[in-house]
């Protein structure tokens, strides 16, 4: 059915939660529908993981009818809980009390939400942690005035329980359910949340509200009472800024500045979200390895102009499949122009690519974006935006197929410089071995025409002359030589030969090492290597020419302590001051969070990025659906300082449009052995996790995004010192 041909008069607009670092957004289905043309084989993580764990696990609220008479009824939200079930059960939900736990109407009390939320899903996911866990609300969504100031906007967004606007009886805070999400989190990476209900900040609050089948009631114009209004002071100063987590799945009907509509059926009994009907097809034509990134565009296909849908967290991860089933990170094909023989996706300048840049193009169900296997073709960027480029539409491909296929880059004319290392050729016969030497002829083979790595010399102690142009030192010495400053875990005898990687003044770099012995000691050499080449690339990505160049302002805020109360409060110390920053100094085991002011005259989308002692590259913070207004300050949640030793940096990006940086991010040299791509210079190291795609443009954005120039984003670095405990056992 056409989407342009339902009529619709019920609105359904954003919920959502944003505090502790998780949004949870509305109208959403997570639900693997399979059809009846999928092979039977085709059963879901989540039927899967039930099986092992005895069954997954819901909670379910549905309000139609509200205790207060002030607050209009519903019709739909039993139904939605109805429907979904039947989802549910088909995977690895079984129903029954036990599993599908149900609050509806009057019962479904602000206390009877959260402890249910308690008792049914954190509690089981103790026990369970591999099992599957689903949260929806369904009822009225509001807002409350934030007397503290938290909010950007002066409000806390909220869902309505029954009993609410009772005396004494108030909405359910996003600050309150923030901190439920964390708990439910801290124990799985399964977790499921849809809230369908409407966002106040759409309604015309001097209107009759009572308007049937809206699911939202006026602001709660009461003064918050004092033990709800200490309670979020303590949550707010423990909120802000936090990690990116890939443990949950959120779906939204609509953007932000949109609403959701609901279809009109003969009989209110029948009516269901547009969102809703359109995600129930999409889940009936999805297949096993489909994606929930390449279902929300399956759904957006189907969608108004004026509602278009949006996901949020681990949007790579295969539709109600677990972590371990995630496709490698994607740039998605935006237009296909045959008449000019290009296409464009959504990754552009502002992350090094540039005209010449080689893309390449898998198909649509693949997982893993390297090799051959499974290559429709490459094409050529011949036009850089800063959010978006045009490459040449590759040859011999079906216009289906290039228009769904997940665009990697393969090569970038990035001109920036290799990674120049001398490699050490010890004297030492113990250490000069035939395996040494093996290992080296095959290091030297691999990067002979490796544009990131270039070897520039051999000596024998290439640290007594540091004058040498190198940035690398591959070294050679035994393990007791190598001092990390900690004790390994894996660490072998201090006689054993081993290679390791250092700066000029022969401090090892990422607590990396290998053993001559090891049969793959070359590869994780240039595996490391490029890594150390990404993470100068990302160091030194600037905007000198912006009007917006400066115009973060970064502060570091140790934490002292925490405050002996429910919350955990951190225990800021006094900021330091510009002058006083240098390069901090921390110990391991300190804490600390970072300050980002946005002193420009426009509203700001941040992005924070830790360039890590380990090798890794880690998004602590990415928010495409709040920005930060001029003036405005955030801060991160508490950063741990952990081994290694040395200089980390924390990269902070700001765009005015709304960008995702995370799929930057890189493993630490030794979590992940797998050698790296080949590139053309530091930035196309990330090939099998591609460059950062526009969030949340709509249609009618897409030419105001084309006009879109350098000026548009900035970056600021703040590098910071890791030193060692008083005492601690080494390697020596």
């Amino acid at each position: 059915m056409s989407s342009s041909r339902i009529k619709f008069f019920n609105t359904r607009a954003l919920t959502s939660v944003i505090a502790g670092g998780f949004v949870i957004l509305a109208n959403s289905f997570p639900i693997a529908a399979r059809s009846a043309d999928q092979p039977a084989s085709a059963t879901s993580a989540a039927s899967e993981a039930g099986k092992a764990s005895g069954g997954n696990y819901a909670f379910l609220v549905a309000i139609d009818e509200y205790i207060s008479p002030d607050i209009n009824t519903l019709n739909g939200c039993n139904k939605d809980i109805r429907d979904i079930q039947e989802v549910l059960v088909k995977n690895g939900f079984p129903k029954d009390a036990e599993h599908i736990k149900v609050l509806s109407n009057k019962a479904a009390t602000k206390q009877a939400i959260v402890d249910g939320f308690r008792s049914q899903l954190v509690e089981n996911a103790k026990k369970h942690p591999d099992a599957f866990f689903y949260f929806q609300y369904s009822g009225h969504g509001s807002r409350m005035k934030d007397p503290t100031g938290g909010d950007e906007d002066g409000y806390d967004e909220t869902i309505v329980p029954a009993d609410s606007r009772t005396p004494d009886h108030y909405d359910l805070l996003d600050k309150e359910i923030a901190p439920l999400i964390a708990e439910l989190t801290q124990y799985t990476k399964n977790a499921i949340l849809t809230f369908d209900s409407c966002h106040s900040g759409n309604i015309n609050r001097d209107s009759d509200i009572k308007i049937k089948g809206r699911r939202a009631v006026k602001d709660d114009s009461r003064a918050m009472p004092a033990s709800l209004s200490a309670k979020k002071r303590a949550l707010d100063a423990g909120a802000g800024f936090a990690p990116r987590r890939d443990s949950y799945i959120c779906m939204s009907a609509c953007l932000p500045t949109q609403t959701a509509q609901e279809t009109e059926d003969a009989s209110d009994s029948d009516k269901n979200g547009l969102m809703t009907r359109n995600l129930i097809a999409a889940l009936r034509k999805a297949k096993p390895d489909t994606t929930y990134r390449q279902l929300l565009a399956m759904i957006r296909a189907n969608m108004p102009q004026e509602q278009i849908p949006q996901f949020d967290g681990d949007l790579d991860r295969v539709v109600f499949g677990s972590a371990a089933q995630r496709s490698d990170a994607s740039l998605r094909v935006s237009k296909l122009d045959k008449a000019n023989k290009v296409l464009t996706i959504d990754g552009g300048s502002n992350l090094g690519i540039t005209e010449g840049s080689v893309i390449a193009f898998y198909k649509s169900n693949t997982l893993k974006l390297v090799g051959e296997k499974d290559l429709l073709g490459k094409g050529l960027v011949t036009k850089v935006m800063p959010l978006s480029c045009e490459v040449t539409i590759p040859e011999n491909v079906k216009d289906d197929e290039v228009s769904s296929a997940k665009a990697v880059v393969a090569c970038t004319k990035l001109k920036a410089e290799p990674q120049r290392v001398i490699v050490q050729v010890p004297s030492d016969s113990k250490l000069n071995t035939d395996a040494a030497k093996e290992i080296l002829e095959t290091f030297e083979e691999a990067v002979k025409s490796d544009p990131v790595i270039k070897i520039t010399g051999k000596e024998s102690n290439p640290f007594k002359a540091r004058a040498a142009a190198c940035d690398v030192v591959l070294a050679s010495n035994t393990f007791d030589k190598f001092d990390t400053g900690m004790k390994l875990k894996d660490a072998p005898p201090g006689d054993t030969p081993v290679y390791f990687i250092t700066n000029t003044a022969g401090t090892p770099l990422f607590n990396f090492f290998v053993s001559q012995n090891d049969q793959s000691a070359s590869k994780k050499i240039v595996n490391a290597i490029r890594k150390k080449s990404q993470q100068a690339f990302i160091r030194s990505l600037s905007n000198q020419l912006s009007p917006l160049n400066d115009k973060l302002k970064l502060s570091i805020i140790r934490v002292k302590g925490y405050e002996n109360n429910a919350a955990k409060t951190p225990i800021e110390a006094p900021p330091l001051k510009e002058d006083q920053l240098g390069a901090p100094n921390f110990r391991v085991g300190d804490k600390f969070k970072l300050a980002v002011q946005n002193t420009s005259d426009v509203p700001l989308y941040i992005n924070v990025l830790t360039i890590g002692t380990s090798g890794a590259i880690a998004t602590m913070y990415t928010d495409p659906s709040k920005s930060l207004a001029p003036g405005d300050t955030v801060k991160t949640d508490v950063m741990n300082v952990g081994y290694p030793l040395g200089t980390e940096t924390l990269k902070v990006i700001a765009t005015t449009k709304p960008a995702d940086f995370s799929v930057l991010e890189q493993a630490s040299a030794l979590r992940d052995p797998t050698p790296a791509p080949k590139g053309n210079a530091a930035l196309q190291d990330v090939v099998s996790h591609s460059l950062s795609r526009l969030r949340d443009l709509t249609k009618d954005q897409a030419p105001e995004a084309a006009q879109l120039n350098l000026d548009d984003w900035t970056a600021a670095n703040l590098d910071y010192v890791i030193k060692d405990r008083a005492a601690v056992a080494t390697n020596k």
